[in-house]
Formats: C-alpha cells, sequence, structure tokens
C-alpha cells in the first residue's frame, strides 16, 4: 500500500513501531546542522561583499530557503516520532558540526566554508540512510528514509553549488 503525502505528514508514531533511538539520535543532530545552515545563509547573505557578492548572495538566499524547510520537515518529523524538539536549543549548540563566520564579507571564504558544511550535510543524510538501510525490514522507517532521501539530494546540489563558486574565484 503506498501512502499519499498527506498521510506521511501526518503519520505518528501509533501508527508505527516504537521509533527507534539511533534515527531520533541522528535527526536531532541534522536538525540542529540544518538551523545553523540556515541562519549562516541567510547572514551570510545579508553580510558578503567583493568579487562575485551578488552570485553568492543569491546562492545563499535560495540556499537558506532550502535549509529552513529542512528544518521545518525534520522538527515535524521528530515529532511524530514522538520527540517534542524541547532540547533543540542544546542540540543547536551541542551538534552543530561545523563552525560557519556568518561574519565574513569574503565571497570565496564564505563559499568555502559552506561548501565544508554541505559536505558534512551529505555525509549525515548518508549515514542516517545507511542505518536506515541495515534495519530489520519491520523496523524500517520509510517515512524518515524518503525524506533523507530527498534532503540528499538537495544537499548534493548545494554541494555542487558551493563548488562552482569556489571554482570561480
Amino acid at each position: 500500500m503506498k501512502l499519499s503525502k498527506k498521510q506521511i505528514q501526518t503519520q505518528t508514531v501509533d501508527d508505527a513501531a516504537k521509533p527507534d533511538a539511533t534515527v531520533i539520535d541522528m535527526l536531532r543532530k541534522i536538525l540542529a546542522d540544518e538551523y545553523v545552515s540556515y541562519y549562516a545563509y541567510f547572514a551570510g547573505a545579508k553580510n558578503v561583499r567583493g568579487a562575485n557578492w551578488l552570485d553568492v548572495k543569491q546562492e545563499f538566499e535560495q540556499h537558506a530557503e532550502d535549509e529552513r524547510g529542512h528544518f521545518e520537515a525534520i522538527f515535524n518529523r521528530l515529532y511524530q516520532l514522538g520527540y517534542y524538539c524541547q532540547d533543540v536549543l542544546k542540540d543547536i549548540q551541542r551538534n552543530a558540526g561545523y563552525y560557519w563566520d556568518v561574519n565574513t564579507m569574503d565571497p570565496k571564504k564564505a563559499s568555502e566554508i559552506a561548501r565544508e558544511a554541505e559536505r558534512k550535510a551529505v555525509e549525515a543524510y548518508e549515514q542516517l540512510l545507511g542505518y536506515i538501510a541495515n534495519m530489520k525490514p519491520n523496523k524500517k522507517d520509510f517515512v524518515t528514509q524518503k525524506l533523507a532521501k530527498n534532503h540528499l539530494e538537495t544537499e548534493q546540489d548545494h554541494l555542487q553549488d558551493m563548488e562552482r563558486l569556489v571554482q570561480e574565484f
């Protein structure tokens, strides 16, 4: 039976087996990283100046919106799994796995930092998908798997965008 998009979005922990604690922990880490990425792209778009700054600004604005969407989707998925994100600010402080210098005005440096952040995002989603793939068939979280696959694709596109920008300098 194939679930509609609406059914997937409204699926709760009651509809499935008890959520896997490792999946929740991995999603919490990704949630923190997505928030930091959103903020950094948003602030970076405001601060960047210099050669090719307009190209960087436009990419950063688009990526900020994508990251915000990822944050919201993961936040909602965690809620569906029974984790109510009560510690999201602590998670952001503890789990953000890279450093963003949102005050840099140098577009090349900002693009290099963003490229590294996107590499880490791709890695995090690949790890989550690998973990889910190795779960027992009756325990697999197909909703989270589908969400992660979609986000991974976007993060891979972002990585290519940042690699292109860095090469242009």
